[in-house]
């Protein structure tokens, strides 16, 4: 797997003077499927190459995240405001 999320096959002859032929790409793997893949080995292909598993990481809710500046402050204020 090439850094910009693409597979590539490369045809390897091993006699002996091994070969080692041109890549090729196969296909790419999704921004989702790469965040999960924690090393260039983070996949599996089945024993006739016709199969791939990658783990895919997703989330059906949306991540947000809230700043809130000068919340010190704020504080100060609402505990003036208390009798």
């Amino acid at each position: 797997m090439a850094w910009d999320g693409r597979l590539y096959v490369v045809p390897i002859s091993l006699h002996s003077k091994p070969k080692i032929g041109k890549p090729a790409p196969v296909f790419t793997i999704s921004t989702e499927a790469r965040a999960a893949v924690h090393s260039l080995v983070g996949f599996d292909v089945s024993a006739d190459g016709q199969q791939f598993l990658i783990p895919i990481v997703t989330s059906p809710e949306k991540s947000e995240i809230a700043v809130v500046q000068d919340w010190e402050s704020e504080i100060q204020r609402n505990r003036a405001r208390l009798p």
